[in-house]
């Protein structure tokens, strides 16, 4: 075998590895998009049903009314659902997109200030970044019980405030980790120069060193809103009646009949926008800010 055969095949095996790699990623999406087209029938059939015999939308119907039953009759063409579209179906949408928006950016303001300051003029012998932390590794039971107190004292039990103070509370740390190791790698003479000219501390790290770190924001902004949208164990435990978000809900879809795939599928799809969305928007600093940060020297 000659060195050009070598190289195509070479080439070709790594072409089918992307692909497969592809293929293994994207089938998940795909089960759960053809499952919230499927007819009930079709949900957990033996042999499995790759392909819906009939894509239907009484999935999202479902999901999108007022509706609390979900009929499914003798025939699998019977099935229905009690279709009366109403905003307040989209009310674990809504709150799940106010809890995980506050709470991410007010992670981000304190967590990126925060962060600046252990980059900039943290001491020699202080904890590392990585120490705040620490108290994640303990297991949420542990956490949970004094948290369910306090919040009971002050009345913040099932409100949009409690949980936002939750989310940001738990995910500082983790704005702190991250966005040190991107302020690293500014150099410090633009924060010289910046105060040189006439700026403030704040001044030199708002214009001068954060416009830098933007690739660094968005990727932490990302990670912090997609594990505030999935939490459940929180609101669970701290909301379930004025505060219902989308994995709450997606508890619910229970029935006399068993555990409606179907509209647990939909919700899961609508569940997937908003994240993919704002991956989207920040795709031009995604790459950079996965990389940047990792490698020094």
């Amino acid at each position: 075998m000659n060195r050009r055969t070598r190289g195509i095949l070479v080439s070709l095996m790594r072409y089918v590895a992307v692909i497969f790699s592809a293929l293994v990623a994207i089938f998940p999406i795909y089960w759960m998009f053809s499952t919230s087209i499927k007819l009930p029938n079709e949900w957990v059939a033996t042999p499995s049903v790759w392909f819906p015999s009939r894509p239907v939308l009484i999935n999202y119907q479902f999901i999108f009314s007022q509706a609390y039953e979900y009929t499914i009759g003798r025939r699998p063409e019977e099935a229905t659902a009690f279709y009366s579209f109403a905003w307040s179906s989209m009310k674990p949408v809504f709150d799940s997109l106010i809890l995980s928006t506050f709470g991410t950016l007010i992670a981000l303001f304190a967590g990126t200030l925060s962060a600046y300051v252990l980059s900039r003029y943290g001491q020699k012998g202080a904890p590392p970044p990585v120490f705040p932390l620490m108290y994640r590794m303990f297991p949420p039971v542990a956490i949970i019980v004094p948290v369910v107190i306090m919040y009971a004292v002050l009345k913040l039990i099932d409100t949009y405030l409690g949980i936002i103070i939750l989310y940001a509370t738990l995910t500082v740390p983790l704005v702190l980790w991250l966005m040190k190791s991107f302020f690293d790698e500014i150099p410090r003479e633009i924060d010289e120069a910046a105060i040189l000219d006439g700026c403030s501390l704040f001044g030199a790290f708002y214009k001068g060193v954060l416009p830098l770190a933007k690739a660094g924001l968005a990727v932490t902004g990302l990670f912090i809103f997609i594990l505030d949208w999935s939490d459940f164990m929180g609101v669970l435990l701290l909301g379930g009646r004025n505060v219902v978000t989308i994995p709450l809900k997606l508890a619910e879809y229970t029935s006399g009949h068993g555990e409606l795939y179907g509209p647990m599928a939909a919700m899961g799809m609508v569940a997937v926008i908003p994240p993919l969305i704002l991956g989207i928007l920040i795709q031009k600093y995604l790459v950079r800010g996965f990389t940047f940060g990792a490698i020094k020297g």
